[in-house]
Parts: structure tokens; sequence; C-alpha cells
């Protein structure tokens, strides 16, 4: 349920996470969130620098990189996640099922994937010009945050997790609906009760993957480096283990079931609440999108197909 484990692996997937908190977040206000938007050049280039410490002309790269796959994502992908809301919106007029629900997952998959895809040429492009020196300061940082998580996670108690996660969930949805009744903090205590443990897996994974990672670097002069590229950012799941996949797809079902119980506890002033944040945010998205297509001469397609053919 948290952006944390939706965002795998190393730094890098900050790019991913960013971009996905626009969609995580309706308890923003509308304003707060174009103006957020408009700054996430920033926030990633931050991001990032964290692990890269980029040359003056690798900077410039990223920076005319970073600003393309952007303008792509608000102009291309922003309507994309009005339609789900605004679908999501008449499926709540009825009860839901678990089918619906693992469709609209399913589409946002797929966005999901489009957008890796379209990252995927610029982090070749990018990597290809790292130095050794580089390469290792990647490695030394991806380390360090692996042990910061460890820290954090493994030494904590099965209770206080449960608690910060409870607590967690139930803010999201106070911004969304509104104060909680008794019937809807139960259906999350239950929710968090049915959560299987999968920390010290997701560790696993993400320690698999930076080692992995740091290896494609290592070989980033070969000819499989872009494929090696494409299994770490497009696919990263078949990277899993049996056991965390298990896990991941068991937690995934109990999310589900947890929005099947929510959904029929809902009352008159929580849907109207709920049907307004939905409003503002598909009209958000709306309006973002609209911004890039009044801008004259940009295609995003074009830039898109420029960097496939390199």
């Amino acid at each position: 349920m948290t952006l944390q484990r939706l965002s795998q692996t190393i730094g890098f997937s900050r790019w991913r996470s960013v971009l996905l908190v626009l969609v995580a977040t309706f308890f923003l206000s509308s304003c707060t969130a174009k103006i957020s938007y408009h700054f996430l050049d920033w926030v990633i280039a931050w991001s990032v620098d964290d692990y890269v410490d980029w040359d003056r002309n690798q900077q410039v790269e990223f920076d005319q990189r970073l600003e393309a796959i952007l303008l792509w994502h608000q102009q291309t992908q922003l309507p994309d996640y009005s339609r789900l809301i605004r679908q999501t919106q008449a499926d709540l007029q009825q009860p839901l099922s678990e089918a619906i629900l693992r469709q609209h997952l399913e589409e946002m998959t797929a966005l999901w994937t489009d957008l890796q895809r379209r990252l995927e040429p610029d982090v070749i492009a990018l990597m290809s010009t790292l130095s050794d020196r580089q390469v290792r300061g990647i490695e030394k940082e991806l380390s360090k945050v692996t042990e910061k998580i460890e820290k954090k996670y493994l030494p904590i108690n099965r209770k206080t997790i449960s608690k910060d996660r409870i607590e967690g969930v139930e803010k999201f949805m106070r911004g969304l609906i509104g104060r909680l009744n008794e019937q809807q903090e139960q259906a999350i205590q239950n929710w968090n009760d049915n959560l299987a443990n999968s920390t010290a897996a997701w560790i696993e994974s993400r320690k698999r993957w930076a080692n992995q990672f740091v290896a494609a670097l290592d070989a980033r002069d070969k000819p499989d480096f872009p494929d090696r590229i494409n299994r770490l950012f497009v696919d990263p799941q078949k990277l899993w283990d049996e056991e965390y996949v298990r896990l991941t797809e068991a937690n995934m079902t109990n999310g589900v079931n947890l929005v099947l119980a929510l959904q029929p506890t809902l009352t008159e002033k929580q849907w109207a609440r709920l049907n307004k944040e939905m409003d503002q945010w598909a009209q958000v998205f709306d309006e973002l999108a609209a911004e890039v297509n009044q801008q004259p001469g940009y295609n995003p397609y074009e830039a898109e197909n420029k960097d496939n053919d390199e």
C-alpha cells in the first residue's frame, strides 16, 4: 500500500515514485498538485544527484532528457490518469467486484510499464557515459541506502510496524472521505491482520536488484548492456524469487479485499467528498495535459521516436 513498496529498488526508482505521488495522494489540494508537478524536474534532479555526481556535459544531457520525459508524461500519461479516475468514479456507483478492481490495477500497471519503457533509452544513454569512479560512487550510495533500510525496518517489532501501517492508511483514507467510522476502522484493522510479512523478502529483492544493476554498469561497454537495463527497469519483477512473488500477490489480494470491504460502509457525506476529490484530480490532470498541448512546436511522439532511433 505504500509508495516505498511500489518503488522496488534504488535511488533511480525515485524517478518513478515522484511521478506516482500525484496519483497516490488525492488528499492534496488541486492547486498544490499543479504547483508540485511543475517542480518535478527539480525534485527528480535533486534525488538523482544523491547517487550520481554528473560532470558538466552529463548534467546538460540529463537536464535535456528529463525535460523531454516530463513533457511526454504530462501530455500522454496524465490524460490516461484522468480517464482512470473518471472510470473508477463510474464503477463506484455500483457494488465493486474483484475483477473490476484487478482490471484497474492492470491498467495502472500498463501505464507504469509505458513510463519505464520511455525511461529506458535515457537510462541506457546516461549510464553508458559513466566513469568507473561514478559507478563506484553509485555502488557506495546504494549500499548506504540498503543499510539505512535494514536498520529502520528489520529491528522494529511487528506491533510497531502494524501501528504505523494502520495510522498511515487511516490518514490516507481520511484525506479521501473524511472521518472514519467504526466499520471502516475495523476493516483496516482486518486488512492489517491479514498482511503477510514481506519486509525481509523486500529488502533481499532490493539487494539483488542493486547488485545486478552495478554488475550491468560494470559491463556498460558490452553489447548486452541495453538488454540488461531492460530487464532491470522495465520488468524488474522477473528478478523476484518465488517466495516474494507469493507474498506480494497475497498482499495485493488483501488490499483488493480492503477496498471491497470499505465501499459499502461509506456514508452519503463520505461519497460526496470522495467524488469531489476525484473530480478535482481528474480536472488537474486534464489541465496539466492541456498546458503542454498549448505549447507551440512540441510533439512528444517525435521526441520518443527520436530516442528509439538512437
